[in-house]
């Protein structure tokens, strides 16, 4: 998960991204369907694209395929 890589907490995040703690924990929770507004604004917070940010999310999801 990119928040605990760069070591910030679920409250840091919502700080940085103008949101609650509350609805980052929801959205890392697979609770809320986030906005593609919303995505971009928190990716930012980690110097991504979206792009970069779904390439990466793709490799993760067949690494983990692949080890199953």
């Amino acid at each position: 998960m990119f928040r605990i890589e760069k070591d910030l907490s679920q409250e840091q995040l919502a700080h940085l991204c103008d949101t609650s703690a509350s609805y980052i924990r929801k959205v890392e929770a697979e609770k809320v369907n986030i906005s593609m507004l919303r995505l971009h604004e928190i990716v930012a917070e980690f110097e991504l694209s979206l792009g970069e940010f779904f390439s990466m999310m793709k490799c993760k999801l067949i690494f983990t395929y692949l080890s199953l």
